[in-house]
């Protein structure tokens, strides 16, 4: 077999939604590297939005998919695991008091957002107060899991929004010296109206969800052989009868733009969503982030039997390179 054939590439995208989402994201890529074998670690273009690029992160610090699930059901890492978390020395000091006034931190930023398009997002990041929580510990603690390397070797694409114009800007990706990881992605979740905008090169940024949840329009056209995508913000298709929140709703019809500018280029694409059920799970008083993370890894195994396609592309690739790095036990057969 030649070597291009072999030279098989996977995008993968991470949408955001807090912690609620870092139990999704968990369930969700242990049960694709069970099913397949395919490690999310070595995904070719990597994005994260929000909660997404902290686990976009910690993907790309080297801890693994079931890593992730262990750590969410509440059981411990491996060893491997446990000694990349045990890099972080920087306790976490997201938490403090919220804005003491009302007065609309960018009154042009929610104007803007009825150009081209309504986006709430913009909408709700220029009218509420200015932060005023400091998430430059999250920066920190991201940083040492890296162990201070500036940034991943594999494309890894954090989404961020400008505050002074709305632009998504993609650290990892667009012409902007971010100075790290974690910086970058202390300004995709940084939540307008809770957190302080975060200061790069000049700018301020605010969380990234403000532009999508998902961002997953830019792997459109990039000629991979799969997307797979993590979405906890939105509802699945299959809940048509959702009458809960309608934001939800509105994601669901985003991330279908996003999916069909995709699949227009001929890249097939495994989503997977919560149904109302899961929502239920994820929204309740107290969250238990271990039924969160097994729900979610029971929705992925039901979309991918009903978009059988990619899994079966990352199986094959997990195939071919195993051939490619065996080819003695290949010709003894």
């Amino acid at each position: 077999m030649c070597e291009h054939e072999l030279m098989k590439s996977f995008g993968l995208v991470l949408g955001a939604g807090g912690d609620k989402a870092t139990a999704f994201h968990a369930g969700v890529l242990s049960a694709i590297a069970s099913d397949t074998g395919w490690d999310p670690r070595t995904a070719d273009v990597l994005i994260g939005t929000s909660a997404g690029s902290t686990a976009a992160a910690t993907l790309r610090a080297g801890i693994s998919a079931d890593d992730l699930f262990q750590r969410a059901v509440g059981e411990p890492m491996s060893a491997e695991g446990q000694a990349i978390a045990d890099r972080v020395v920087t306790k976490y000091k997201g938490d403090g008091q919220g804005p003491t006034t009302k007065v609309p931190g960018k009154p042009l930023l929610a104007a803007r957002s009825l150009l081209g398009g309504f986006r709430p997002g913009l909408a709700f990041a220029g009218a509420v107060p200015r932060g005023t929580v400091d998430g430059s510990s999250l920066a920190a603690r991201i940083n040492e899991m890296h162990d201070d390397v500036p940034w991943p070797d594999i494309p890894t694409w954090l989404v961020g929004v400008r505050q002074s114009d709305g632009k998504r800007i993609v650290f990892g990706r667009d012409d902007v010296k971010v100075p790290s990881i974690g910086k970058a992605v202390q300004a995709s979740t940084a939540v307008p109206g809770t957190f302080v905008p975060v200061s790069i090169a000049g700018h301020e940024y605010v969380d990234g969800a403000v532009h999508s949840t998902t961002n997953a329009d830019l792997l459109a056209g990039l000629g991979l052989d799969g997307v797979v995508i993590s979405s906890a913000k939105s509802i699945a298709p299959n809940s048509a009868d959702w009458k809960g929140e309608p934001t939800r709703t509105y994601f669901r019809r985003t991330l279908q733009s996003e999916i069909d500018k995709i699949q227009k280029s001929g890249t097939p694409v495994l989503v997977v969503e919560p149904d109302a059920e899961l929502v239920a799970l994820m929204e309740a008083p107290q969250l238990d982030t271990g039924a969160v993370a097994a729900a979610a890894a029971a929705a992925t195994m039901e979309a991918i039997g009903r978009s059988k396609k990619v899994a079966a592309r990352l199986r094959l690739a997990v195939s071919e390179a195993e051939e490619a790095a065996n080819p003695e036990s290949t010709d003894a057969e």
